[in-house]
């Protein structure tokens, strides 16, 4: 096309360039399922592995209260003499039970909310990452193909030049050699105007009275009366 030209200086390059594309695809999709992998063990601890074991530490905790509980009152219950019992064991591990059941609910609670904020990011990263994975699977291996079908484009057209330098000057790519001789050219019958010049000519006057080649001869005085009289009248003996 009229004002667009081609400036490659080397064949290799475009190999080289083909070849780093598809060296990026293949890092940048490793990269990418391994992302992809660990937000999904980061996913799955969060609002599995996290809420199950916090959810399981509320249930201990509940149980561990009520146990303290209990051996409180029953030790409150148990005199000597009139001797109330203080009980300071039993009110520790009941406070330490509390405590741990606080801990617990409190984890659950942001095990809830850490799910929810990474099911956003997750959401967002998806969005962000989309187009660079869409890139890699349809458009990059498109570009990898146009440079194929470049190289070969340009192979072709190298060895078309190449045909061209080493053929004689003035002689396009493609030509045969022309017969010059000219006995290729002439027929091997009789040119038609030899032919017709030793063809005899015809009197018209005498058409009927001369045989006819293509119809045979032909008897005088066998045609019509008018043709077998003279002009004056006479007929011919």
């Amino acid at each position: 096309m009229k004002g667009h030209s081609a400036d490659v200086k080397s064949l290799d390059a475009v190999d080289q360039f083909a070849h780093a594309l598809r060296e990026f695809h293949d890092s940048a999709s490793v990269a990418l399922d391994e992302l992809a992998m660990e937000i999904h063990r980061a996913v799955e601890w969060i609002q599995h592995d996290c809420k199950n074991y916090w959810n399981e530490q509320v249930r201990r905790g509940y149980q561990q209260v009520s146990e303290a509980r209990v051996a409180l009152e029953r030790k409150q219950m148990f005199r000597v003499a009139d001797h109330r019992p203080g009980c300071y064991d039993e009110k520790k591990a009941l406070e330490l039970a509390k405590r741990r059941l606080a801990l617990a609910q409190e984890k659950v609670e942001t095990v809830r909310r850490w799910s929810w904020e990474i099911s956003q990011a997750v959401l967002e990263y998806r969005g962000d990452v989309g187009p660079l994975a869409q890139w890699l699977e349809a458009d990059l291996p498109r570009a990898v193909a146009l440079m194929e079908r470049l190289r070969n484009a340009l192979d072709h057209y190298v060895g078309i030049d190449t045909v061209e330098a080493e053929l004689p000057a003035g002689t396009a790519a493609g030509d045969e050699a022309i017969p010059s001789s000219a006995g290729a050219l002439a027929s091997p019958s009789e040119p038609a105007s030899e032919k017709s010049s030793h063809t005899p000519s015809r009197n018209p006057q005498h058409e009927d009275l001369q045989p006819d080649d293509r119809r045979g001869p032909t008897r005088v005085g066998s045609g019509d009366a008018s043709e077998g009289q003279t002009r004056d009248g006479r007929t011919l003996e």
